[in-house]
């Protein structure tokens, strides 16, 4: 099966494991054969990281180049996404119950804490 939308949709993965997104077994060759069929292979070849370059993190790197005045907003789950962010806010059913960066939120040892010890565990 295969799902396919008129949106461009990335998940927060590599660009080989968001072009092999849903398959099982899936080689680098199938990968590059895949993105070369798209027209895409040169594109992707231009990041340093080629197709282990994580795409929303390129994306947040391409916006804060592009304005660094610019303020964004980031909902994630994985925090893996949020790490280099200037403030990171976390949310108990609708209130802020911590706040600060990666650095001050892993020393205070809260609910952020726990969060991302859950998540090196998974």
């Amino acid at each position: 099966m295969l799902a396919a939308s008129q949106e461009r949709i990335f998940f927060d993965l590599t660009i080989a494991e968001n072009i092999a997104y849903g398959l099982e077994n899936v080689g680098l060759g199938d990968i590059i054969s895949a993105a070369r069929s798209a027209n895409i292979h040169e594109f992707i070849e231009q990041f340093s990281q080629g197709y282990e370059t994580r795409i929303v993190q390129e994306v947040l790197e391409q916006a804060r180049l592009e304005d660094p005045s610019r303020t964004s907003l980031i909902i994630a789950h994985r925090l893996s996404t949020i790490r280099s962010c200037d403030l990171t806010c976390v949310f108990d059913k609708g209130h802020i119950i911590e706040g600060g960066t990666h650095i001050e939120l892993t020393q205070r040892r809260g609910a952020y804490y726990k969060m991302l010890n859950q998540n090196n565990l998974q």
